[in-house]
Formats: structure tokens, sequence, C-alpha cells
């Protein structure tokens, strides 16, 4: 299936008609056409790759002609694509016709913490980033099913100074895309509320602490009270336009210093309007000399002190359950840690 995970997706393009909505009245005729398409399986679903329906002639004369008449963006133009995609695949077409199923990328790579868990640093920041005139031009995402604009692992999205203008270009080429988005929360404020709210389907929030002192100590120089003034705005914001988008998970990296108040999370997260949390263990960053901030070691590690870590982490289970807060991925066991701290000592 494609992906895309490079900046190099701003050189796609695709010849427009000369005469936009011309004669199409209130259907949609690639709505209509999808729908009358042959849809026969022809293989069966394994993995991600979806079964195979119809015929490859078929899912490709639709796109190309949905290229040549600029059709309108459509739940049915996503699905098209990802067939043909899935054509394409499954015959090993070199040079194809759909647009990428999924998009992946780093809007930009500047962040603007400086977290003692993570090896972020200056020494590899490139400040490449994307421009609002690239998304302005990109409205071929209308035909992608997913959207992420962080793809890329290192760098805070919303510190983007045009992010709020690139957030609504997405919105207006691409209104069913499916976007999602791991971000700090500091920014999550102002213009930033009113282009992700109701259109952005998940934001993954760092939050890695459940209270200020801890919080403002491992993610300087983040502010605590400006977190939670933006998570209840965002709270509001949902409100006032009755969605429930962007649905909210945690994120937690678990390490000795906030082990003991991950069991408060779950109320927390409740109050805040989260749906789930995703504990992870703090894996010991390289070191890098010229960090401004001391970097956490294997000393900071929960794999010292496995016993206390297992009792924590029952605790929280039952503190998940207790406020309705689901937990993304299982807790480690005893077990787990203790053969994750041999191999850490190794």
């Amino acid at each position: 299936m494609s992906e895309v995970t490079v900046m190099s997706i701003f050189s796609l393009a695709y010849r427009r008609s000369d005469v936009r909505d011309a004669g199409r009245g209130d259907v949609d005729p690639f709505v209509a056409r999808y729908h009358e398409l042959p849809k026969r399986p022809r293989t069966r679903a394994y993995g991600n790759f979806p079964a195979l329906t119809g015929n490859y002639d078929d899912w490709k004369s639709f796109i190309i002609d949905a290229v040549d008449q600029d059709a309108r963006p459509s739940p049915e133009l996503i699905k098209a694509n990802t067939m043909l995609a899935a054509w394409e695949a499954h015959l090993r077409i070199g040079k194809v016709a759909s647009f990428p199923v999924s998009v992946a990328l780093g809007v930009t790579d500047v962040c603007n913490a400086r977290c003692s868990f993570c090896a972020y640093v200056p020494e590899r920041v490139s400040n490449q980033k994307a421009t609002l005139e690239q998304f302005e031009r990109a409205d071929w995402l209308k035909f992608s099913r997913s959207f992420r604009p962080n793809g890329s692992g290192l760098g805070e999205p919303f510190a983007h100074s045009q992010i709020t203008e690139i957030l609504l270009a997405v919105r207006r080429h691409a209104p069913f895309i499916w976007m999602d988005s791991i971000t700090n929360g500091s920014l999550l404020k102002g213009r930033v509320l009113d282009a992700i709210v109701g259109f952005v389907q998940y934001l993954y929030v760092s939050v890695n602490a459940a209270r200020a002192e801890t919080y403002e100590k491992t993610m300087r120089p983040l502010k605590w009270d400006n977190l939670m003034r933006n998570l209840e705005d965002l709270k509001a914001a949902k409100a006032r336009a009755n969605t429930d988008l962007p649905r909210l998970r945690a994120g937690y990296v678990c390490h000795v210093h906030n082990l003991e108040e991950v069991v408060e999370m779950p109320l927390l997260l409740k109050n805040l309007g989260f749906e789930a949390i995703n504990v992870n263990r703090m894996l010991v960053p390289p070191p890098f000399s010229s960090a401004d901030v001391p970097l956490m070691d294997l000393r900071d590690s929960i794999h010292t002190v496995p016993e206390r870590a297992d009792r924590i982490f029952r605790e929280l289970e039952v503190e998940c359950r207790r406020h309705g807060i689901a937990l993304m991925k299982p807790l480690p066991t005893l077990e787990m840690i203790r053969s994750e701290k041999a191999e850490a000592c190794a």
C-alpha cells in the first residue's frame, strides 16, 4: 500500500479540468459511479491489506477521470484510490496511477520542549519545514485516507509558525481525510482550536506527569498550568461545537521520578475528557554533551525498581477501570520488567 514519509510528496501534481462543477447539480457523478462499479471480492483480506474487489482497469479509469475532471472530495474517492493502490501493489505496477494512501511527514522538526527523558537536542534538528504554499497546492490529499503531520518522529507540529493555515488548507482540500497527531499540548490555543475541533480525529498528548512539579522539572520549559488551561479550553471548544473530535489519548513515559503519580492519571484524564492512556517505559536516551538539559540515564529507569513498578502498574490498572480510561496496551508484568533490566544492564 502507498505510504509517503518524505517531503517530496509535494512534487505530486495532477491536471485540472477547465470547468469546475459544471453540470454537476446536487449529485456527485463520481459518488454515483463508485457505487455502480462491480465489487465482487477477488482475494481475501490479510493484515492491513484489503481484499481486492472489482478489477484493476475500472479502478484506474475511475481515478484518472477523477483527476481530469477535478472530482469533488468524497469518502468514495478515498475508497477508490485505496483499492487502486491495493491492485497496483498486487500486480506490482511500476508507474502507479494512485495517490498515497497514508501521508506521514514532519511539518517541522523543531520542538519547544527539552524533555530530560528524550534525546531531542539541537544537533538533531535540521530546521526544515513544510510551507503553507506547498499545502495550498496539495489538493491531491483528497484522494488520501490519512495524514499525520509529525510522521518523522521529531518535532512539535504545532510549533510551525503557519500550522493553523496548514491545517485549514488540509481541511479544505480533504475534508474526509483521517488526521491524527502527537503533541505536547503546550500550543493548543487560539485559532489552532478552530482548525482542529470537529476535524482532527485523535490527538495523542504527551503529558508524562500528574503533578506540576514533576512536569515542569522533566519537560522544560513547558508549564503545567498552561497545559491544563489548553486542555480545558479544548474541552470547552468541543462542547460548543457539539463534537467529540478530536478524541484524546495521553502519552506517559514512565521513569522513577514520575512512577508513583501515574496512578493519579486516570482521574485527571477523565476530568479533561481523555479516553485512553499509553504508558511506555523510559528508554535511556543516548548522551549528548552539549544538551542544555541533563538527560536521564539507567539510574532513572523503572528497571532499577522492578517490584515497586509492578505494584504501581497493578494499581494503575484498577484506577483505569474505575474511571473508564482505556490502556492502549497491556502494562508490563514483574517478569517483563526484570528481564528488561537484565538486557539494559548487559
